[in-house]
């Protein structure tokens, strides 16, 4: 009996002593992202997209996919599979946290017409489906806008003005002190061509999404000038005319998932030699870099090159890459970036 007393005793004492397990801590999501916001894919075939969610620590991960046209693409944990010609969105969530993609499907095998590439111009293959389900390509221009040879830095741009802000030839000064009237400060939201407001309070007079930055217009891609009261904000149609315009977002996913990427030198400059899968043509894109208040940085490093279209109120889409990759991604609109311009 004592033996029982003892033992009972120790056990007793092992529970007391055992330390209380630790509550899980419960971390909110505040934010989920898609790899891609637009993709194209072939009938038949398939594209993965990958969710990153913000913080990466949330507990709860769970998410809900949904197609808005299951006739022209399905969705099952991030993989989409294109069923027919068209367009729909694929909308992901998790919680009150939300984001969308837009899916656009091709005929199998679909491509676009070929023929001779414009002076000045590349055919890269890169096939993109109109709202009618008929096909096109864009063509490349070999060089940036403002440059006149493949590996030059070409001019820095604001989104959606067309002259930049500093005085001609003065474009690689850093810091530069030749300016535009005006535009002394440099590059920054107070010198941007659309802010009304103050580098602190922004305020849209053009291209707008939110009201928190003023009157919304709901204007989503750079004007051209094709429509009776447009003006031409379109950078490269402004400096070269014709049908030369900026790359659209779709255009240039299209360009990233089509192409292969090499990170190279030509004539002393890095960047990224981009070559088509299925014309065997290519470009190079300089690692021009970009331009920052008075300063240019990065130049050799990366490489931002922007596209026609906005993402949100302060940042408008572009292609980001450096030596370890090249992405998708937005920028503040008054950076001073790259463009390469296309035309059909």
């Amino acid at each position: 009996m004592k033996k029982l007393i003892c033992v009972l005793s120790v056990i007793a004492l092992v529970v007391a002593c055992k330390p209380e397990s630790k509550k899980t801590r419960f971390v909110a999501l505040k934010e989920i992202a898609l790899s891609e916001h637009s993709i194209v894919v072939e009938k038949g075939a398939n594209a993965i997209l990958y969710v990153t969610f913000s913080p990466k620590n949330a507990t709860k991960k769970a998410l809900t996919w949904v197609s808005s046209d299951l006739s022209v693409a399905t969705v099952a944990d991030g993989i989409v599979v294109g069923v027919a010609p068209g367009s729909t969105e694929i909308l992901v969530r998790s919680g009150d946290c939300v984001d969308r993609c837009q899916v656009s499907v091709l005929p199998s095998g679909a491509t676009a017409e070929r023929k001779p590439a414009p002076t000045g111009t590349v055919d890269l293959g890169t096939d993109i489906l109109r709202p009618d389900g008929s096909v096109y390509t864009v063509y490349w221009a070999t060089c940036n806008l403002g440059a006149s040879a493949p590996e030059e830095n070409g001019d820095y741009f604001t989104w959606g003005d067309p002259d930049p802000h500093y005085l001609a030839g003065h474009g690689l000064d850093s810091p530069c002190y030749d300016w535009r009237d005006g535009k002394t400060a440099g590059y920054a939201w107070n010198n941007y061509k659309w802010n009304i407001g103050t580098e602190s309070t922004s305020i849209y007079s053009k291209y707008n999404l939110d009201s928190n930055y003023g009157a919304v217009d709901g204007l989503t891609e750079l004007q051209r000038g094709e429509k009776a009261g447009e003006t031409v904000d379109d950078m490269a149609r402004a400096r070269l005319g014709g049908k030369w315009r900026l790359p659209t977002h779709l255009e240039l996913t299209e360009l990233r998932v089509s192409c292969d990427w090499v990170w190279t030198e030509k004539n002393g400059m890095k960047g990224y030699q981009v070559t088509s899968r299925s014309t065997g043509n290519q470009i190079f894109l300089p690692a021009a870099g970009y331009r920052y208040g008075i300063g240019l940085a990065a130049v050799g490093k990366m490489g931002i090159y922007w596209s026609s279209n906005l993402c949100e109120s302060r940042n408008a889409w572009v292609v980001f890459f450096q030596s370890e990759g090249y992405f998708r991604d937005m920028n503040d609109r008054f950076y001073g970036l790259s463009v390469r311009p296309v035309t059909e």
